[in-house]
């Protein structure tokens, strides 16, 4: 049987200008013409008129990789023993741009380590060579001319098609480009994928239909135009018309734009055959078959392994070369057979594969091309952020029926407002004319200093927990790092905060009457202690995240925490004096110690009137604070401090001082921004990583 070798690639020979030692650095531009920041790229050909690229080419040859093969216990992960074996066995391949390249597998064929090994992202041990355009594709090119689209991306929930698209772009394009251009960029890529029409773009994500969902994401990392893309299971999950729409926009992007796409496929169907280029079948880590679509049928029955008439081609040969499990024969014979498939391709596959030619028609090498467009730099990342957070926060003005905007903004802003009228609404009542007042006033303290820090770690861990899984996806992908985002977090908090603290705190210190006599200073005192604690507890929730991902655990942690604190440290509870001296130096390293000393002082250490002097002025009786003789418990409100902020040792000293202890809230919330900057930057151990691993 004679096979018929498909043409070759031509190069552009005006565009082979550099010799064959010309190296053309990842991020450079190709043409002068070119203004910096902004590659070469059929993408830009509308823009820049007479800018063409040469044949680009992804290649494997012969890449092993050892990874894991099972979950392995908790004390494995911790130590690093996972169970591991080979995952990929001498993997060859290439495939060039304008193509769509599926690799085809069972489950546990090595489908997905295959685009992490080639994204430089596996865990494990890798040999081989991985080139793109003659050059070893290293983690950091992969970063900056490539993409990787995994199965399990998610979206910003509250954003609209159009916002989410807009903001990928700020994440990823260099504002080098102008305004004009970027937007433009979106709409095309936002066309090409199928999402132009308006009432879609604007649609909120979390109400999107799964194949809508599927082809924003892809539509997200295309934005920057890469030059290669990694899709990781494009058609999982979707019925037939929308399988055939996903390939079909991805086919036809990868040939309008002479871009590289390889996507993984387990279940491919007949329709989308004519769509593929190239296809790789992969079984137990080796290769069964890698080379052109409309050979794969001639090879296979030039080895005696023709497809049936009327049969999917695709569906067929992954069949043949899928292990069967059922029993330990079953197993035994196909593993040999397959190995009989993988050796066959070996010897007799060579010929079915397209090989680019070595040099143009005037004998010179093609110089290597990398390119994308340029990624913006931290300062850029952070606006962009920040803008994401506030546009999330308040979408639903954009969105009506946004369910879960309205739900984001109860948490962030209405809730201590709302908790802090129901208090004065139906429990306090304060009547300073009477020592009775006392144990009023501290309760309400340690409510205010409760219902700040429990609200702040709950909304937390529901609104934050989208945007960290964002985060490590976006990270993953060399977006941004993580001090970036943390700073983000901590500058959208601090302007949000100041809405919901001031609003709830005006409530409880007017409302509910804690200072008769008030010079504006004692309100900003205790409202701006309240901010602290709020935004303390939300950046300590915040590191929490970081290694526990389910938000109810990190919940219950941040919750356990901060009783303690309230308990023992913010002298509401249970008096500073009664502590154990362990107990009482190790409040000194809380921000509750201080935040509890603030407000108290601020309530009690000014009234000097004695307990008698106050009962014969008002007749007002102690009420139940009084001793065995029948006397007020308390000479006065500084006493009732002795009673709470002194130690036997030293029984009229006080150990608190408003002003200083006002300061050190700050030092505390300042100096949790600098702990969450270390947090986040700061290389993730591995069995971390695997949580969010995709």
């Amino acid at each position: 049987m004679q096979i018929v070798e498909p043409p070759q690639f031509l190069f552009n020979s005006a565009a082979a200008t550099a010799d064959s030692s010309a190296n053309i650095h990842p991020g450079t531009a190709l043409f002068p013409t070119l203004p910096a920041g902004f590659q070469n790229g059929a993408a830009q050909s509308t823009l820049y008129a007479g800018a063409t690229t040469l044949t680009s080419c992804l290649e494997l040859v012969n890449v092993e990789h050892i990874g894991e093969i099972a979950k392995g216990t908790l004390f494995q992960k911790l130590t690093g023993n996972i169970p591991s074996g080979p995952v990929l066995k001498d993997v060859s391949f290439e495939v060039y741009s304008g193509e769509l390249m599926a690799i085809l597998g069972s489950s546990g064929s090595g489908k997905r380590a295959l685009l992490d090994v080639i994204s430089r992202r596996a865990l494990g041990t890798t040999r081989g060579i991985i080139l793109l355009n003659q050059m070893p594709l290293t983690a950091q090119i992969f970063l900056e001319v490539c993409a990787i689209v995994t199965l399990r991306s998610d979206l910003i929930p509250g954003l609209s098609v159009q916002q989410t698209m807009n903001f990928a772009a700020a994440l990823t394009v260099s504002r080098v480009l102008s305004a004009n251009q970027r937007h433009e960029r979106v709409k095309r890529v936002v066309e090409d994928m199928g999402l132009n029409d308006p009432q879609l773009l604007n649609k909120e994500v979390s109400l999107l239909t799964t194949s809508e969902k599927r082809r924003l994401i892809i539509a997200m990392e295309l934005v920057r135009d890469p030059l290669v893309v990694l899709i990781d299971e494009p058609t999982r999950d979707l019925d037939p018309l929308n399988s055939y729409l996903v390939i079909s926009c991805l086919a036809k992007y990868a040939k309008k734009y002479d871009r590289i796409l390889v996507i993984t496929l387990e279940k491919p169907r007949s329709d989308i055959v004519a769509l593929l280029d190239r296809v790789t079948i992969l079984s137990l880590g080796d290769v069964v078959y890698t080379g052109y679509t409309k050979t794969m049928v001639d090879y296979f029955s030039r080895i005696g392994f023709p497809c049936p008439l009327l049969e999917n081609p695709l569906m067929y040969y992954l069949c043949l070369a899928t292990v069967d499990r059922r029993s330990k024969d079953r197993f035994t014979e196909t593993n040999g057979h397959i190995e009989m498939l993988v050796q066959k391709y070996k010897f007799e596959g060579g010929p079915y594969k397209r090989y680019a030619p070595s040099a143009d028609e005037n004998g010179r090498m093609n110089p290597p091309v990398l390119s994308a467009l340029a990624k913006p730099g931290s300062t850029s990342n952070l606006g962009a952020l920040v803008g994401r957070k506030f546009t999330h926060l308040f979408g639903v003005f954009c969105n009506p029926l946004s369910s879960i905007s309205w739900e984001i903004i109860f948490l962030r802003i209405l809730a201590f407002p709302c908790l802090s009228f129901f208090i004065w609404l139906f429990y306090f009542r304060v009547n300073s004319r009477s020592q009775y007042s006392f144990a009023t006033r501290n309760g309400l303290i340690f409510n205010a200093l409760a219902i700040v820090s429990f609200l702040s770690a709950i909304q937390t861990t529901f609104s934050f927990s989208s945007f960290r899984t964002r985060y490590f996806q976006e990270s993953r992908s060399g977006a941004y790092n993580g001090r970036v985002f943390i700073l983000s977090e901590a500058i959208h908090s601090a302007f949000v905060n100041l809405i919901t603290v001031f609003g709830g705190s005006a409530i409880l210190f007017y409302g509910c009457g804690l200072r008769d006599r008030d010079d504006g200073l004692n309100f900003i005192l205790f409202s701006f202690v309240l901010y602290c604690c709020w935004n303390f507890v939300e950046l300590q929730t915040s590191c929490l995240m970081v290694c526990i991902k389910e938000p109810l655990e990190a919940l219950s942690t941040t919750l356990f925490i901060t009783i303690f604190y309230l308990v023992c440290a913010s002298g509401t509870v249970k008096s500073i004096c009664n502590l154990d001296d362990w107990l009482f130096f190790l409040t000194y390293g809380t921000i509750y110690r201080y935040a509890g000393s603030v407000i108290n002082s601020n309530e009690f250490f000014v009234a000097n009137v004695s307990a008698q002097d106050l009962v014969g002025r008002n007749g007002v009786p102690c009420g139940y604070l009084v001793d065995s003789q029948s006397h007020c418990r308390y000479l006065n409100s500084t006493d009732y401090l002795l009673q709470r902020y002194t130690r036997p040792s030293n029984p009229t000293f006080l150990y608190m001082d408003m002003y200083r202890d006002f300061g050190l809230c700050w030092a505390f919330y300042l100096g949790m921004i600098l702990v969450a900057l270390l947090v986040y930057s700061i290389p993730l151990p591995s069995f971390i990583k695997r949580k969010y691993r995709d």
